[in-house]
């Protein structure tokens, strides 16, 4: 028997709705989480987790680098040569510079 849910279904979707609009609206993730957890009396940890599974739940935000996950390789190879990326170039290391 699995055991009782500490914060109800109602409850996490309101948390992770209000967050999420305060995000938006303020640019930054930690201060609107911890606030809303605070005023809602849910702990950090939890509202933080639930924001990132409703963001992953919605897909890739444009302009990040999950969004050419979908695309062919051959498409994603022309972005990245396109921005200055050369992926046969050997990985600089520690003292070589």
């Amino acid at each position: 028997m699995a055991a009782p849910k500490k914060y109800s279904d109602e409850l996490r979707e309101r948390a992770t709705r209000m967050a999420l609009d305060a995000i938006a609206a303020e640019g930054q993730r930690m201060g609107p989480i911890r606030r809303i957890a605070d005023q809602l009396d849910i702990h950090p940890k939890a509202l933080r987790s639930w924001v990132k599974r409703a963001e992953a739940d919605a897909g890739p935000a444009p302009g990040r680098a999950g969004e050419l996950a979908h695309r062919a390789p051959v498409e994603v190879e022309a972005v990245y040569r396109a921005a200055g990326y050369d992926h046969n170039a050997e990985p600089a290391r520690v003292g070589d510079r």
